[in-house]
């Protein structure tokens, strides 16, 4: 990314930066990956830790299917909100 994608149109320059995170996250998948295998975890300014730790979850889908609550409890316990989200498409 250079200077020049801040003299483009807010649309182009969110595309841009999208692009760009995208590649940052790939990288990072990679590099993290990389450390995971055993790669030198000492750098010049920075140490990377690989923690190992397990976590239980529950299905909840699955106990509410098996306990088939009354729609009255599920809307009793069921949040709103409202979501703005901004989208990104290539003009052909």
């Amino acid at each position: 990314m250079n200077a020049s994608i801040f003299s483009l149109p807010r649309a182009d320059q969110l595309a841009e930066i999208r692009a760009e995170v995208k590649r940052l996250q790939a990288l990072e998948k990679d590099l993290a990956e990389a450390l995971k295998a055993g790669a030198d975890p000492i750098g010049l300014n920075f140490r990377a830790t690989v923690i190992s730790s397990d976590r239980d979850s529950v299905d909840w889908k699955a106990v509410a299917a098996k306990l088939r609550p009354s729609r009255q409890l599920v809307t009793a316990h069921t949040r709103h909100s409202t979501v703005v989200s901004v989208r990104v498409s290539k003009i052909s």
